[in-house]
């Protein structure tokens, strides 16, 4: 099986836009980050912080680290400057790699969307039954757990089967 890869130069726009928005999200990640670091109010320690901002703090921490966006920034710069394909044959690319890539992205991006939503959830459902959350350091592990462990999945998609 023979797979052609298009030529990206004619997509210069595209290219520059996608690096934008990476870096962008690489910054917004940041942003999180310090903001929940150093604008806490005074006497909130760790844990005393409401769920949400936990749940914002772990996709927060998953989009500075994550590889597709450092990948597509250094991939742009090389793809255009150097004249290196990764995906593209002729090149001395390989194809397959694309499958990781997509796979990098695609499988935890699913964690970036559920955690903060879960964080939403679970400060709403406690505030209406005018209760406490239960279980609020586990609560806070396992919402660092799954963004931590959420950054490996792809991993388990592209290993061969059987």
């Amino acid at each position: 099986m023979h797979l052609t890869v298009p030529d990206c130069r004619q997509y210069a726009s595209c290219n520059n836009g996608s690096i934008f928005t990476r870096v962008l999200s690489i910054l917004t990640g940041l942003n999180f980050l310090v903001t929940i670091h150093r604008m806490r109010a005074p006497g909130m320690t760790w844990l005393k912080m409401p769920l949400f901002p936990w749940t914002l703090y772990g996709t927060a921490g998953y989009n500075c680290c994550d590889s597709h966006h450092w990948y597509y920034i250094t991939h742009g710069c090389c793809r255009r400057v150097l004249n290196i394909g990764f995906f593209d044959p002729s090149l001395g690319g390989d194809p397959l790699l694309y499958q990781h890539l997509f796979w990098t992205y695609s499988h935890p991006a699913v964690y970036i969307m559920i955690l903060p939503a879960m964080g939403a959830i679970s400060e709403i459902i406690p505030t209406f039954a005018k209760k406490s959350i239960f279980g609020y350091n586990f609560m806070v592990a396992s919402t660092l757990a799954i963004a931590f462990v959420g950054y490996f999945v792809w991993d388990i998609i592209c290993s061969p089967p059987g």
